[in-house]
């Protein structure tokens, strides 16, 4: 089944991860870009300061500058180096720190006082970073054009970028575990609308409530009241169906009375064979009208109950109902239901179910009528008994088969089965009927909790 948190949180981790490792790029790329510039605004210091030391002796050869306070300067491939080309004199004066390597400065175009920079090879196979001016100098010999060149080994970038990348990860961790952890806040906040209809449905369902209620977000409350106007559609729609199907059968009892009267009134002037035959189709006619009416008050589906039903009370109305009865009078009752259990049965359906069960008892028992209830974390169970004769056991399987029809019973069976029937199917309540042991009948119903 789909979820839409899970999707939005993939989706979430997903777009976090990418946000971060781009975030994460950007910065040490501008970490990089902004190290390059310091170590370029460095070179240029020692560029300037090699330039204004600059000094000749009497024959015009340029001085080894003395002053370089960096002691990198004096340690073999060290990382920072200076360089100084005479191009006039072919002359080339290195920094100790390059030992016997001179920086391979390409021959290009130069602008007196511009300064030039340049990726190079460096000692020991690596690149430096260089930057470099051409000036024109006085010398006892005349003016003539001097390259200056400091260099820094590129590795103290890579090295100063690859700690940063590796101090910065655990913080990017931490900030994507956090900003996960807001997506799913936010998300728990925004779908709690959708679990508040979710809750409202199931009252409607379980009849706490006829509608859906509450302060619903703009963005939900359309949805609710698309919700309500079906509610109330299908109410009606019921209500009105009911209506229909009593209105049809009590219209039909007036012509049947009418049948009957007749059939009477030929049976006294001897016509007792078309009386008869009138009788019975009136009596037939009767028990579809009375069936289809009693029909039309079973509640359709559970979720369209009025209310929950208590067996202990409705065993009781129904216990006292019958006791009053002559058979009822004369036996002897065993009742023993939970006062303090309800099944997700409409009270109305409820009743009916029970009373055509315990009727039929009332009808074939002997002495006695037995109705026993027992509950359970998941389940309550209602077991009516009889000390009756009992049924073939053929009799039972048949009986027992989904589908049996009002006109398809067996004559005799006294319980209304179609109807038990139809209702056990609406409320999945699990029906048995069994003989006793010693004598009568056993009907067993099971009511699953919600």
């Amino acid at each position: 089944m789909k979820s839409m948190r899970l999707q939005f949180l993939v989706i979430s981790a997903l777009s976090i991860a990418l946000a971060l490792a781009a975030a994460g790029f950007v910065m040490i790329k501008l970490f990089e870009k902004n190290l390059e510039r310091r170590v370029e605004a460095e070179l240029i210091i020692y560029v300037n300061q090699i330039a204004a030391e600059l000094s000749f002796d009497k024959d015009g050869q340029i001085k080894s500058p003395t002053t370089l306070s960096d002691r990198r300067f004096t340690l073999a491939y060290s990382g920072l180096y200076w360089q100084i080309d005479d191009i006039s004199l072919k002359q080339q004066l290195r920094s100790r720190s390059l030992w016997d390597y001179a920086l391979p400065l390409p021959v290009d175009t130069h602008i007196t006082g511009e300064l030039h920079r340049y990726f190079l090879p460096g000692p020991n196979g690596g690149t430096v970073i260089v930057q470099e001016r051409q000036l024109i100098v006085a010398t006892p010999k005349g003016a003539r054009p001097v390259r200056i060149s400091t260099a820094m080994n590129y590795e103290t970038v890579t090295q100063a970028r690859s700690q940063f990348t590796k101090d910065m990860m655990p913080y990017l961790i931490i900030l994507g575990i956090f900003l996960l952890l807001s997506s799913a806040i936010q998300l728990s906040l925004g779908l709690r609308p959708l679990k508040n209809v979710r809750d409202g449905l199931n009252a409607v369902r379980n009849r706490q409530k006829q509608r859906l209620d509450g302060d619903f977000p703009s963005e939900i409350k359309p949805l609710t009241q698309a919700i309500n106007q079906l509610l109330d559609s299908q109410e009606e729609t019921i209500s009105r169906a009911r209506k229909r199907a009593a209105d049809l059968a009590h219209g039909l009892n007036t012509p049947l009375t009418v049948l009957t009267n007749d059939a009477a009134k030929l049976k006294e002037k001897g016509e007792r064979e078309i009386a008869g035959e009138l009788a019975d189709l009136a009596q037939v006619m009767r028990s579809h009208v009375d069936y289809e009416l009693a029909r039309s008050r079973i509640t359709p589906e559970p979720s369209h109950r009025n209310s929950d039903a208590n067996p202990h009370q409705i065993v009781a109305e129904i216990a006292k109902t019958l006791q009053r009865t002559p058979k009822g009078e004369a036996l002897s009752w065993k009742i023993d239901v939970p006062k303090d259990v309800e099944v997700t049965v409409d009270r109305d359906d409820l009743r009916e179910l029970l009373g055509n069960i315990v009727e039929n008892a009332v009808k074939w028992t002997q002495t006695q009528v037995e109705i026993t209830g027992t509950s359970s974390s998941d389940a309550v169970t209602l077991v009516i008994e009889d000390d009756g004769k009992g049924l073939d056991p053929k009799l039972i399987e048949t009986i027992m088969v989904r589908g049996i029809r009002h006109d398809q019973k067996t004559q005799g069976t006294g319980i209304g089965l179609s109807l038990v029937r139809e209702i056990c199917d609406i409320y999945t309540i699990d029906l048995t009927i069994e003989n006793r042991q010693t004598s009568g009948l056993r009907v067993t119903l099971v009511f699953e909790l919600a």
